[in-house]
């Protein structure tokens, strides 16, 4: 299944500057479920993009305008295809014990780093709490244990329509209400002290509205690693694994990994930003700026 993206950035000043420098991670992934056939961007200023790979893997676009200007559009425009998930490997045959152990050798081998706690990824007290309480038992194979973990948070938490102020991430399971990035930071959390290998990962979610149109978000889930099956796309919001439905742009330890953009720029003036973002089933086409 091909699906054409357009995703608008309406970059505004409240007073002219003379340079801006951008950073954008907008550019859908490939890997074995998905492919990215084509990426271009488009500006209302002037300018020439330059694509390199961070730490990584993810595919990342810069460029600046070196003279005076009171705003800009971007427009990042992509075709991708879909294709189903591979059929998990002999490893899903095994018993629970030997999938944990299979999962502890790439936990403390070439995925080593996604297993590491960051400022924004990392157990307090009442986390720990919580998760001596409700997570499930390792009796279960890593892909079920996945599964129950997600519904125990979901469970626990509702998505906030306000995004709450900074917090220790025990406070916001806490306190029932989270944002996107809270709930994907307290399931990294949990996994990585449970020791799997696991990633935030940022990108579009897909949606059929009641008159069969489809809708998109910009969106943000966790992936852990499962013998036999890689990374796991899994939503603490939802409740469970992800099976489809989901176009990923980047990945990251958390959720600064993959900030969609930054924006510094030279001047006095306060910067407001406005999002469009339009997904396709099909080849689609050009919006034009």
């Amino acid at each position: 299944m091909k699906y054409a993206g357009s995703h608008i950035l309406k970059f505004s000043y409240s007073e002219p500057v003379s340079e801006s420098h951008f950073e954008l991670r907008l550019h859908p992934s490939s890997n074995d479920s998905q492919r990215c056939l084509s990426f271009e961007l488009e500006g209302s200023e002037r300018f020439q993009a330059f694509p390199f790979r961070d730490y990584l893997g993810n595919m990342v676009w810069h460029f600046s305008i070196p003279r005076r200007h009171n705003g800009l559009t971007i427009e990042a425009r992509w075709l991708v295809e879909l294709t189903p998930p591979a059929k998990p490997s002999k490893s899903r045959g095994k018993s629970a014990v030997a999938q944990w152990k299979e999962l502890e050798i790439a936990a403390n081998g070439e995925l080593l780093d996604f297993t590491t706690a960051t400022a924004l990824v990392c157990m307090d007290e009442a986390l720990q709490a919580w998760a001596g309480k409700h997570a499930p038992a390792k009796a279960l194979g890593p892909r079920d244990h996945l599964a129950a973990l997600c519904k125990a948070i979901a469970a626990q938490v509702k998505l906030s329509r306000t995004p709450p102020a900074a917090r220790p991430l025990g406070e916001a399971l806490k306190s029932g209400k989270v944002s996107r990035e809270e709930a994907v930071h307290i399931l990294l959390a949990v996994l990585r002290r449970q020791g799997y290998p696991a990633r935030f990962v940022r990108g579009y979610e897909i949606t059929l509205t009641s008159k069969g149109k489809t809708a998109a978000i910009q969106a943000c889930w966790a992936q852990a690693w499962s013998p036999g099956e890689g990374f796991i796309g899994c939503c603490p919001l939802s409740g469970g694994l992800i099976d489809g439905g989901h176009i990923p742009v980047c990945v990251g330890m958390d959720s600064q990994d993959t900030l969609p953009w930054r924006n510094v720029f030279r001047g006095f003036s306060e910067r407001t930003l406005t999002e469009k973002i339009v997904i396709t089933p099909g080849n689609g086409g050009s919006s034009g700026l």
